[in-house]
């Protein structure tokens, strides 16, 4: 380290070195020995665990052969060693020095099998244990000006270990890859994530460094493709990968398997979190404020084209306290990356969405892509819903980004009327007092309920068919007295019966029949 300063060498990492040169005979006959070694020597940026590393090279020159047999020692790795040999006549060099470009070269360097525990150092906030052991093996054969490289590389861990636990679990990692001269195949990169298998094989020809030619092909079984505490969506690809960098053909098939989507929607504030008079309210929420966007790949992408199927094998599955139900998807990406093209369809195979007060079953629901704008694709959607009497039909259809949704009801209602009886189990007719009145009165009902299934951590599922009992609230408005419970359960989708019992003492039992005409009718029709 001193002797390097002084030649004005920086950066240099310390250590002791020792020299040992011996020079004999002629120079048609030259007997050279040269040993170097270097001890304690400190590379900065490595790991802790290692130590200081020895390094010892022994050069020899006899009978117009060249030898080099180096040995460096870094614990925690084995040692790794090379060795070399070039035929050398000193007076042809000397007279010609450009032949020494051209002569012969035979190398080998071997790196037995290490582990590399010493991996998670460099994050270990993240990576907990990595069990794995490392074969290197290289020949070098041709000559000085142009050699050639055969090697092995072989890595193996058995199971990665992370510090949270939240992190996909990978076990079986395995890396095989062999080079001869700038060409490389990928044998097998493999590994079992989080229970599902990934690997990669093919092959990578760098003879053109500017523009190598690639032929990979990646493979996954049920592989974790997203995962967060509500949420989890598995893979199977088949994809390949042809050509150059500068062009280069993406084609295969990706299908979903097992989504699982599970989100819990608060219907009523925390009413012990609700901002006090004279606190500081939060900031507004981002602008929402429509952006025209289009699909765009990188630029070096520009001239690759792609023929990738993406679909589901398996419908997503989707449920919470509000929504119960599956959907399936069908999309192609194609063209160019200058110009990608989005093609396909998502369908809602069932669907049925829980209000407080309603019960709304999507019985139609396709999004189709938009192959000139992929963001914007256009809805087609049918929904039914029968809040007491009242059976109700929505209509969501054109581009998503400007949807237009239509209501229709028998009886006949306005949309206005059909639109609060979804949300909130009543129309607008009445007096403001009777309407208030009903309206304190469910959203106690609501809130009790909710709290109760929160208190007693009762799970709140969505099901198919809407309930067979039904339970209502009357206010009569000003005149308490009137005020009534009325509860009406559906026998068959036409037979009903109704008791009703008011403050007063009365009660009234009906047995109710239930005629349906036009749409109606002919809906009951289709169902049965």
């Amino acid at each position: 380290h001193e002797i390097a300063a002084a030649a004005g060498v920086k950066d240099v990492p310390p250590g002791i070195l020792s020299t040992e040169v011996k020079i004999g005979g002629r120079l048609d006959s030259a007997d050279v020995l040269v040993k170097v070694g270097v001890k304690n020597l400190k590379a900065p940026g490595l790991p802790k665990s290692f130590q200081p590393a020895t390094v010892d090279v022994l050069t020899a020159l006899k009978a117009n052969l060249l030898l080099v047999d180096a040995k460096v020692v870094q614990a925690p790795l084995l040692p790794m060693t090379l060795k070399a040999e070039v035929p050398v006549v000193l007076e042809n060099l000397i007279k010609k020095p450009e032949l020494a470009m051209n002569l012969p070269l035979k190398a080998t360097l071997d790196l037995p099998e290490s582990g590399l525990d010493f991996v998670r150092e460099f994050a270990p906030g993240v990576v907990k244990s990595v069990p794995a052991k490392l074969t290197l093996r290289a020949e070098v054969g041709g000559t000085v000006k142009a050699p050639l490289i055969d090697s092995t590389l072989d890595l193996n861990a058995p199971d990665i270990g992370f510090v949270s636990a939240d992190m996909p679990s990978v076990r079986d990692l395995r890396v095989k890859i062999r080079t001869h001269d700038r060409k490389a195949t990928i044998e097998d990169i493999s590994a079992m994530l989080a229970g599902g298998k990934v690997r990669l094989n093919g092959m990578i020809d760098a003879a053109n460094v500017q523009d190598p030619r690639f032929d990979l092909n990646l493979e996954a079984r049920e592989a974790l493709v997203f995962r967060n505490p509500t949420s989890s969506v598995r893979a199977n690809a088949d994809i390949a990968c042809v050509g150059r960098l500068k062009a280069a053909r993406v084609s295969g098939t990706v299908e979903v398997v097992r989504g699982r989507i599970f989100q819990e929607v608060n219907l009523l504030p925390n009413v012990t979190g609700m901002i006090q008079q004279g606190e500081k309210l939060p900031p507004p929420p981002p602008s929402t404020s429509k952006v025209d966007q289009k699909l765009a790949l990188p630029p070096m992408l520009k001239d690759w084209t792609f023929d990738l199927k993406v679909r589901t094998h398996d419908p997503v599955v989707i449920a919470g306290n509000l929504v119960n139900g599956a959907i399936s998807a069908d999309i192609a990406l194609g063209g160019t990356g200058a110009a990608p093209r989005l093609t396909g369809f998502a369908n809602v195979d069932r669907m049925v969405l829980k209000l407080p007060f309603s019960l709304l079953k999507v019985t139609k629901g396709v999004v189709t892509m938009n192959p000139d704008n992929p963001f914007k694709p256009k809805l087609d959607v049918r929904g039914e819903s029968r809040v007491g009497s009242n059976d109700i039909t929505l209509y969501v259809y054109g581009d998503a980004s400007n949807p237009k949704t239509r209501f229709t009801s028998s009886p006949p209602l306005s949309e206005a009327d059909i639109v609060t009886l979804l949300g909130t189990g009543m129309t607008l007719g009445g007096d403001n007092a009777q309407m208030a009145s009903e309206a304190m009165s469910r959203a106690a009902f609501l809130y009790l309920s909710e709290t109760y299934r929160k208190l007693f951590n009762k799970k709140k599922t969505v099901s198919d068919e809407p309930p067979k009992l039904h339970t209502t609230f009357n206010p009569s408005g000003a005149d308490r007295a009137n005020d009534s419970m009325q509860a009406m359960y559906e026998i068959t989708p036409n037979v009903r019966f109704i008791g009703r019992f008011t403050q007063s003492g009365r009660m009234k039992a009906l047995l109710g029949y239930v005629l349906r005409f036009g749409k109606a009718a002919r809906a009951m029709d289709e169902e049965q």
